[in-house]
């Protein structure tokens, strides 16, 4: 098939084909060896985002107001969520009026382990791994990630080890 700036090539756009997108390149004309260039599993059945597991609870956003200052005060420029089950873990269990100040300070102690942890590590890794006493005052393995976005921008996010 001729490669014409009015006919690129499926792989020029950067993005993963859904399954209507790829049979509709197929009638066009793109072989299946063409297709997987850039898709060697074929096209993409499921995609659950970052975006959708913040909106489900399955991730807190850490850029929220209160946060998003201590995000900021420890140098984190990126975008930053953690697993809702680290949060109730390591950060707080309800998080009311009442105990927001309990959650920023034990975030805060989060972010110090981090820093630490990323200082120890040289910076040469997408993840690094550290122990911080949770909510029960018992000690609790986790990591932050680093990692491309929805739109393959550079996240970071906090989990208990185990999860991904």
């Amino acid at each position: 098939m001729c490669d014409t700036p009015n006919n690129p090539k499926p792989s020029q756009s950067g993005k993963f084909l859904d399954q209507d997108t790829w049979e509709a390149l197929q009638a066009a004309g793109f072989t299946k060896d063409e297709l997987s260039k850039d898709q060697p599993f074929g096209p993409v059945i499921f995609a659950y985002t970052r975006k959708q597991a913040i909106e489900d609870g399955v991730l807190v956003d850490l850029t929220q107001p209160g946060f998003a200052r201590i995000l900021a005060l420890h140098g984190v420029r990126v975008h930053a969520a953690m697993t809702a089950t680290c949060f109730a873990e390591v950060v707080i269990r309800e998080l009311t009026p009442d105990t927001a100040w309990e959650s920023l300070c034990r975030f805060g102690k989060v972010l110090q382990a981090f820093r630490i942890a990323v200082g120890e590590s040289g910076g040469k890794t997408d993840r690094v791994y550290f122990t911080i006493d949770g909510v029960d005052d018992k000690p609790v393995a986790m990591y932050a990630h680093i990692g491309p976005g929805d739109a393959g921008e550079p996240v970071l996010t906090f989990m208990l080890e185990g999860e991904d």
